[in-house]
């Protein structure tokens, strides 16, 4: 129990008893008892030897049903009547809490006293065989006469179910607690004076079964005190309970441990809010507008510190409807699902986070730092190898004060490892392979990481009925075999070559030789250069079009003296024009620089000829096209008109003719 976080001395427990410690004082420490349940520990000295029970001289239990689940705390008060000391006692808490699962069990020796102050003793204590019974070691015998006092913490499904079984979305959440009996009578104990007070979240108190005396004073129903009563006494209550019925199905936690980087946590939730369904739908309208404190559409985990990268997704891809607040002792994350649960629904999703190494991995040396795992295991051959690496964590999920129906932890370790152990670290039986209420199952099994060749080991721990508020570890130990130094080098090793390998194909594929042919390169230039002859065709047949346009659209200026129409002509062919000079001005400055041998000199002289042809016709060209353009605007007489640019005519059909011969001259 060194350095465990008890449930015991949580604030809601020491609240609980506090609530116990005043009504002792008040009801001349007759009993309380807190969370529900509790049937108080009973003691019997073994009969075997021919001794009577041991008398409890007070009992008093408190039944917590604040919370989803039923918790009792007991306080007895045992006197020795017989003639031997008495060093144990059974306690049967299957006889007791009928049909119960039992989730927590604890046991102190001491008064806690009224403010929970006062030093108190954890009990040892083991199943029977039978799984229905315990027996618990007392710090030191009670020799006859004499008196001490015990408190037990115990846990219970409360099995709470819906009163009616449906309801309205804005109707009060009723549920009913059934089957409860206010009187303990076991053959084992013999009770002089009890009294069991019910806790229940809200004064809204439906129905209360009275078995007398019974007093109901808001959210507090007390039944006693009792004095030498016989028979048990079964109770129903129906009360309001204004929060969540929320559960989860199911929790599987895949851990990575990398030889490399952190470690990397998944887990994968399955949620269902176990409430009474809506009979006529849910309205997100109407739950925007009142909402209803039974619905929930939050859920708060915690990480353990040094936790990053956090992720929060289901099957339909990232939520980012989610707050995270970090602190030095871990990160709260306030997330919301992507629909409110109400009840009957369920709902899937992921979260996953790193951790650093550092805080959770180190070496098994087997002393003192080590207590906490050799005090769990149950015999010397479970223990790990010295100077393996162990790896602690809890053993809960980041989800908090939520009851777990069925928890998976996969623990993957770096693939090649060796003598692989694990187990839960607790000095309590409860979740162990000793208890016979839930089930435990450890297994191995191998999964697959990022560049695994034949997997990982993976040390498996399968647990039911998780109590929320029971803080414990577990571990897995592992030594590094030598091949996982030399894997992941050797997978970028052969990464790198299948690389090599592709480009190598590809290459092939492509027909590119990774040693140059001179003669095929020239080859293929050569093909280069008649694809730009013919370009070059194209480029100069373009340009006899341009001016063919030009030359219509004079005609038309003749006829009908629109000026502007012939400008807009002139403007739009110009640009062409210019495009095929600037074209062909880079056809002659590729083939200059591929050399004598690819591009043959009678084609570079044909290719400067006929771009000197050109500038030489498009400005002569422009020039006689404005001149006629300003004489018609102008009114001048068509015949003179004729006879101003007669000699710029005959030019212009003189350059022509060179054109069209140096066009036929270019042949690919």
């Amino acid at each position: 129990r060194a350095g465990r976080d008890l449930p015991w001395r949580g604030a809601r427990r020491a609240a609980t008893r506090a609530r116990a410690a005043t009504m002792r004082a008040r009801a001349a420490r007759v009993g309380v008892a807190m969370v529900m349940v509790a049937a108080i520990a009973a003691a019997a000295i073994a009969e075997a030897q021919g001794q009577q029970p041991l008398r409890v001289t007070h009992l008093e239990r408190e039944v917590d049903l604040t919370t989803q689940n039923l918790v009792v705390v007991s306080v007895m008060q045992v006197r020795n009547a017989n003639k031997d000391p008495v060093s144990s006692f059974s306690y049967c808490f299957g006889d007791i809490m009928k049909g119960r699962d039992l989730l927590w069990i604890e046991f102190d020796e001491g008064d806690s006293g009224e403010h929970n102050g006062n030093p108190t003793t954890p009990l040892s204590w083991a199943f029977d065989e039978d799984g229905q019974c315990i027996t618990v070691q007392l710090q030191a015998p009670l020799k006859k006469d004499k008196e001490t006092t015990i408190e037990l913490y115990e846990v219970y499904l409360a099995n709470f179910v819906g009163a009616p079984g449906k309801m309205k979305q804005t109707d009060q959440q009723i549920v009913k607690f059934e089957d409860f009996d206010v009187v303990v009578d076991h053959p084992a104990l013999d009770i002089a004076e009890q009294i069991t007070k019910v806790t229940v979240p809200t004064p809204n108190v439906k129905h209360v079964t009275e078995v007398q005396p019974t007093t109901v004073d808001s959210n507090s129903i007390t039944y006693g005190p009792y004095k030498g009563h016989k028979g048990s006494r079964s109770a129903t209550l129906i009360f309001e309970y204004p929060v969540p019925l929320i559960e989860v199905e199911s929790v599987v936690r895949n851990i990575t441990v990398s030889s490399w980087g952190d470690i990397q946590v998944e887990e994968h939730y399955h949620i269902k809010n176990v409430g009474p369904e809506f009979e006529s739908g849910f309205s997100r309208a109407d739950f925007s507008l009142r909402p209803s404190a039974h619905i929930a559409d939050t859920l708060s985990l915690r990480l353990p510190a040094g936790a990053h990268s956090l992720v929060y997704k289901d099957i339909l891809g990232n939520i980012t409807t989610s707050n995270a607040r970090f602190d030095q002792s871990g990160v709260s994350v306030l997330a919301r699902p992507r629909f409110p649960l109400v009840g009957g629904w369920q709902t899937h999703y992921q979260f996953g986070y790193k951790l650093p190494k550092s805080q959770y991995l180190r070496r098994f040396r087997g002393d003192a730092s080590d207590s906490d795992v050799t005090s769990s295991v149950e015999s010397v051959s479970d223990l790990p190898a010295r100077g393996s690496n162990t790896l602690r964590m809890s053993v809960l999920p980041a989800l908090e004060n939520v009851l777990i129906r069925n928890l998976v932890v996969n623990v993957g370790v770096p693939e090649f490892s060796t003598v692989i152990k694990g187990g839960p670290i607790t000095s309590s039986p409860i979740l162990t392979a000793q208890d016979p209420v839930r089930g435990f199952k450890e297994a191995k099994t191998t999964m697959f990481s990022y560049f695994d060749v034949f997997g990982r080991p993976v040390q498996r721990l399968e647990f039911t009925n998780v109590y929320p508020d029971a803080k414990y570890n577990f571990y897995v130990s592992y030594r590094v075999g030598g091949l996982v130094w030399l894997k992941e080098p050797a997978i970028v090793g052969a990464g790198l070559l299948l690389v090599v390998l592709a480009s190598i194909a590809l290459n092939k594929l492509m027909d590119l030789r990774m040693i140059h042919d001179d003669e095929w390169e020239r080859d293929q230039k050569r093909k280069g250069v008649m694809a730009q002859m013919k370009q070059v065709q194209k480029s100069a047949s373009n340009y006899l079009k341009c001016v063919e346009t030009m030359d219509r659209s004079l005609d038309k200026l003749r006829r009908n003296g629109d000026c502007d129409g012939a400008l807009a002509v002139k403007q739009s062919q110009e640009s062409i024009l210019r495009k095929e000079m600037d074209f062909l001005r880079e056809q002659m400055s590729t083939c200059k620089g591929l050399g004598p041998q690819i591009v043959k000199a009678e084609y570079l002289s044909t290719l400067e000829i006929l771009l000197q042809i050109l500038r030489e016709h498009s400005s002569l060209y422009l020039q006689s096209f404005m001149a006629k353009v300003d004489m018609v605007r102008k009114g001048t007489d068509p015949r003179e008109i004729d006879q101003k640019v007669k000699e710029s005519n005959q030019k212009l059909n003189s350059i022509s003719t060179r054109l069209a011969k140096i066009v036929s001259m270019i042949q690919p």
